[in-house]
């Protein structure tokens, strides 16, 4: 999608960056690709697609929606078939001819043009729909005051963004802590990599100096990892190669794929810009400020709250009872392997924003299994943690202390276990 380097882009420091976001896509052959890859089931491709439309669907507004940058149209086909009067833009002809292939039967308005300067009239649309687009483009304001320009008093503009909360509260907001990989993403000298990121604040005051009302920032995609990093999570979890052969699995295992659906549906999305990677941002076309200033103190105490900084009622914040959770839990854990994942999954939660207790919204059973696993872990680290330092200090003739202490080690553990700490028979299976 062009964000029209013929009448912005030559005006901006960022001009070299948005005239190659512009064209990336242009390409015949990386059409394809990219089409196959919107289609292809494989590691959190298809969790990360049915919770963006499921995002789009429930916030969509009226019957006119313009999809902007709407690439081989994952957007603009699902609203058609849901009956919307649906007009795709995008700068890539390209693109727009695929998504005329894939629509088949449908009816598709497809024009070509302009982020900055969308082909329609002033207020001709319900809802102004952008998704993976923002993200990649640093003049999001720009964007969405031409966006503004079309949608209808009291319409609709939805949008994803990365979560710049989400980078503060894993490094800080020094870029110069932030590891290689965010930094890079946060270069706009490298194109390829560029990511978008904002704070929920920058979000709320532009729409209060456009006079928007702000009726929704939700964080998703927690876990989808790849190219939606989570960067709280990312050296716990995002790194760590079992966590990443068991997020494999999502694309084969059913189970799975509804257990992070429910976990994306019933928690993540209603806490705060620190639980996520990305932002799916919902802005209306109305004038309320109160309600931002009101929407914006709600946020904070949120994020305060989850930090286990301030004394709120965070249970009181979600979409279910405690009873309703009970329930869903016992029917979303059929398999070790589900139970397994929720495990690294609540305790990840507990640790990196400990102000919520988690482990309330579980049933008693799935509670004291959780709770046996994390003793079970405990007693193997206090284990290895012995066995890996016990001959710090030791000095042998031969010089080979650290052979030795490494040869020995296997042995220490099994009778720390056994002897220590009583959990292992020596029968081995």
């Amino acid at each position: 999608m062009s964000a029209n380097t013929t009448q912005a882009a030559g005006h901006t420091p960022h001009a070299a960056l948005i005239n190659w976001k512009t064209h990336a896509w242009t390409d015949p052959g990386m059409v394809s690709w990219y089409s196959q890859r919107m289609v292809e089931n494989s590691g959190t491709n298809q969790l990360k697609h049915l919770l963006e439309i499921d995002l789009i669907r429930r916030n969509v507004s009226g019957k006119q929606v313009v999809d902007v940058g709407t690439g081989t149209g994952r957007a603009a086909i699902a609203l058609a078939r849901d009956g919307y009067q649906v007009t795709g833009v995008d700068s890539s002809q390209a693109m727009l001819d695929e998504t005329r292939r894939l629509a088949e039967e449908l009816t598709l308005d497809l024009r070509q043009g302009d982020l900055l300067a969308l082909p329609c009239t002033d207020g001709s649309a319900d809802t102004v729909v952008a998704l993976n687009v923002l993200v990649h483009f640093p003049n999001w304001r720009e964007a969405l005051t031409d966006w503004l320009r079309v949608v209808r008093p009291g319409g609709r503009i939805l949008f994803d963004i990365h979560s710049l909360a989400n980078a503060h509260y894993a490094f800080g907001q020094d870029p110069a802590s932030w590891p290689e990989p965010l930094t890079r993403s946060s270069d706009p000298k490298d194109f390829m990599h560029f990511n978008m990121r904002v704070t929920a604040e920058e979000i709320v005051e532009f729409a209060t100096d456009h006079q928007l009302c702000v009726r929704g920032i939700h964080p998703y995609g927690a876990f989808l990892s790849a190219g939606n990093v989570n960067w709280k999570l990312w050296r716990s979890l995002e790194l760590n190669r079992r966590w990443q052969r068991l997020q494999s699995w999502i694309a084969k295992d059913s189970a799975l794929f509804q257990l992070n659906l429910f976990i994306e549906q019933a928690l993540i999305e209603h806490l705060a810009p620190s639980m996520a990677g990305r932002l799916f941002v919902v802005l209306e076309n109305r004038h309320d400020p109160s309600a931002n200033e009101a929407f914006i103190e709600d946020f904070s105490e949120l994020e305060r709250g989850l930090q286990g900084q301030a004394d709120t009622s965070l249970l009181a914040k979600l979409p279910l009872s405690i009873a309703d959770y009970h329930a869903s839990w016992t029917a979303l854990l059929p398999t070790l392997r589900c139970q397994h994942y929720l495990f690294q999954v609540f305790k990840s939660f507990a640790e990196h924003w400990p102000g919520l207790d988690w482990f309330s919204l579980l049933p008693t059973d799935i509670r004291e299994l959780f709770t046996q696993w994390q003793s079970a872990l405990d007693i193997d680290q206090q284990a290895l943690s012995i066995a890996r330092h016990w001959a710090d200090g030791l000095t042998v003739p031969s010089g080979l202390q650290r052979e030795i202490a490494a040869g020995a080690q296997y042995n220490l553990v099994e009778q720390l276990l056994r002897q220590h700490y009583g959990c292992f028979s020596g029968v081995r299976t």
